[in-house]
């Protein structure tokens, strides 16, 4: 009889075990579908731009000794437009632009703001945004979408009142549902007060700079001859017709045969850019899979 009880217990104990097991075995599988689904939904996060057949690198002008900042400026500035001339100019070749800061590419350059319509606030209170040096082509070699106003252009150059687009998500925190096209605004070495009001003449879609998860994507857009300085670094973009990695020395070459001396780093397509943005994730969903099987 007590030999009957002591199996009983144990059996008890086994079959309560055996549910116990069943349990976490559920919660851990509805768990990692959960987190699957998750990356799945991080994996379609659109990068705010058109990746395909489209050629990047980095140009550096770091000459410039025995000039004055003016002198440097109007100097490096033509050589980027001779560049822009030389590599539109390539056979296969669509549009070309430039940028200070290229998306997923890791650079990151920010900077304080305010705006003549909350004067209250001062430059840095609500966080920073995404400085863009560009030239007006950029928007379309990037296939980055206007939502309202008008993109940059030929008039907005040197010595023209000073023009600014701005992300959605800027418009948005900013404005609510109020129009922004025609508002003033400071950005960058401006927003102290020491500088005219430019104005806002559009708002285009958002676009992820750090990385597809990353949410800070307030973004200002100024073309370079109206910011305060031309940047020395600065990426330019090509968009092709066809494969844009097999362009790469014809649109090496159209630059070189401006400067030969200019370093050119960091070559990639934009295709190629957001797949090693993608990679680490893509990592962690082979490891929570093989965890869920």
């Amino acid at each position: 009889s007590v030999s009957r009880s002591v199996t009983g217990g144990r059996g008890f104990a086994r079959g309560a075990l055996v549910v116990t097991e069943v349990a976490l075995a559920l919660v851990l599988l509805v768990g990692a579908g959960l987190v699957l689904r998750s990356l799945d939904r991080l994996f379609a996060v659109s990068p705010g731009i058109q990746p395909a057949h489209v050629l990047t690198m980095q140009i550096v002008d770091a000459g410039g000794r025995g000039r004055t900042a003016i002198e440097g400026d109007a100097e490096r500035f033509a050589f980027y437009q001779q560049v822009l001339d030389a590599v539109r100019n390539v056979p296969g070749v669509t549009s070309a632009g430039l940028t200070s800061q290229l998306p997923l590419s890791g650079d990151i350059d920010g900077y304080g703001y305010v705006f003549e319509a909350h004067p209250e606030r001062q430059a840095g209170e609500d966080g920073s945004a995404m400085r863009y040096s560009v030239t007006p082509d950029y928007f379309s070699v990037m296939g980055i979408p206007l939502r309202q106003g008008r993109l940059l252009d030929g008039t907005d150059r040197a010595g023209a009142p000073q023009s600014f687009l701005i992300s959605e998500s800027l418009a948005r925190q900013t404005f609510g549902a109020a129009d922004p096209v025609g508002q003033h605004a400071r950005f960058g070495p401006e927003a102290d007060g020491t500088g005219p009001w430019g104005t806002i003449v559009g708002v285009v879609g958002d676009v992820k700079q750090q990385s597809l998860v990353a949410n800070n994507t307030a973004a200002f857009y100024v073309v370079g001859s109206q910011w305060r300085w031309v940047d020395v670094v600065q990426s330019l973009v090509v968009r092709t017709q066809g494969d844009a990695a097999a362009l790469t020395n014809s649109v090496k070459r159209a630059v070189w045969s401006v400067d030969r001396n200019k370093p050119i780093t960091r070559v990639a397509t934009m295709e190629q850019l957001i797949e090693r943005t993608a990679s680490e994730r893509r990592f962690a969903s082979v490891i929570y899979q093989t965890f869920a099987i």
